[in-house]
């Protein structure tokens, strides 16, 4: 089933003053309607994983993205929820259907449905978060009425896993006799491994004796209680720092952390709302990504093809606002930053996860 959700924002004010519609059926879009440019009104639509808004990282940065441009740019935006993987060609078909000015696809998992509907509808403008289109061999294929937002995720990986590692190397980590941290990976695809490869590199950057625990969830990205019962068993492993990739799952990898009195590092969006056990957050802006794709199209530069997000657009990087983490240590992970954004250091997206 599909959701679509509704608001509306006044041009003059740009105050939002809707809220969610319920009806027996989908529930209504969200958009901004700007009265001063009547003539040609800006509509983007947003589908998301079967994650959902409440995933608290990948898609409801997205959203975030969309709702700076309704404020900023005066477009007018929607939003459906994808609650299944069958959901998504449908969804993107219903935008399609509508002639948005864009329709954007959040995440790997859509990049089938995409190649579909973009191939149905060649002369309607897509992007996709973290993806590209793919046939059904599996195949990514370049189509010109597709715009590939891509990340470096393992350059934040990397400067989360320097700071744990310093913690770790100087005592001041849960349980740091063990000398062991972990990390969860959601699924086994590159766009989220690419984190958990960046991570196990930094740490042993600046702690080559660490042990790096890594274990896969069941690719769902939402079962909590899969993902707390392998941060349960790394703290039993030695773990004292838990690294999650793993969407809204990875919300209870994270709770074993706070429930054993451990420290968690949150991914994609600043997560230290959860408490102050989340020392700081493996960032991919992806409400940047959004926001300057929808901009791209406000200003009639539509990009088709790959485009790449990293350190050196600021879409890449750490949470800054950090908890447990001296000043010494943070600018130690700032200074190696500018180096990885300089080219002197290069992070491998790719490795064997747990292996040096």
């Amino acid at each position: 089933m599909k959701k679509l959700r509704f608001a509306v924002a006044s041009a003059a004010a740009l105050t939002m003053i809707g809220g969610s519609l319920l009806v027996a059926g989908p529930v209504g879009a969200r958009g901004v309607v700007n009265n001063s440019h009547p003539a040609k009104t800006i509509t983007v639509g947003l589908v998301t994983d079967k994650g959902g808004l409440n995933d608290k990282s990948f898609n409801h940065l997205a959203d975030v993205g969309l709702k700076r441009a309704e404020h900023k740019l005066h477009i007018k935006g929607a939003v459906l929820q994808s609650e299944t993987s069958a959901d998504y060609e449908p969804n993107l078909t219903t935008f399609a259907n509508k002639k948005k000015s864009l329709i954007i696809a959040v995440g790997f998992l859509m990049e089938n449905a995409l190649y579909h509907v973009a191939k149905q509808f060649p002369h309607q403008k897509f992007a996709i978060v973290d993806g590209a289109p793919a046939d059904d061999k599996g195949n990514n294929v370049n189509l010109p009425n597709v715009a590939n937002l891509f990340f470096k995720p393992e350059q934040s990986g990397y400067l989360v896993g320097v700071i744990a590692g310093l913690l770790e190397k100087a005592h001041k980590a849960p349980n740091w006799k063990k000398n062991t941290v972990g990390s969860i990976a959601g699924a086994n695809f590159l766009a989220v491994t690419a984190y958990n490869c960046g991570y196990q590199e930094g740490v042993w950057s600046v702690d080559p004796k660490a042990k790096v625990l890594a274990d896969f969830d069941d690719g769902t990205f939402h079962n909590t209680q899969n993902a707390k019962n392998i941060g349960f068993k790394q703290i039993g492993e030695g773990a004292g720092i838990l690294f999650q990739v793993d969407g809204g799952a990875g919300l209870g990898y994270l709770q074993a952390a706070q429930q054993k009195h451990k420290w968690g590092i949150g991914v994609d969006a600043d997560q230290d709302y959860l408490g102050k056990y989340v020392i700081t957050s493996a960032l991919k802006k992806v409400d940047q990504a959004v926001f300057v794709s929808i901009k791209r199209i406000v200003n009639g530069k539509f990009h088709a093809g790959n485009n790449t997000f990293s350190l050196k657009n600021g879409a890449t990087g750490f949470a800054t606002d950090t908890h447990h983490v001296s000043t010494k240590i943070k600018n130690k992970a700032l200074a190696i930053a500018k180096k990885i954004k300089k080219g002197t250091i290069k992070v491998n997206p790719v490795c064997k996860l747990g292996q040096k």
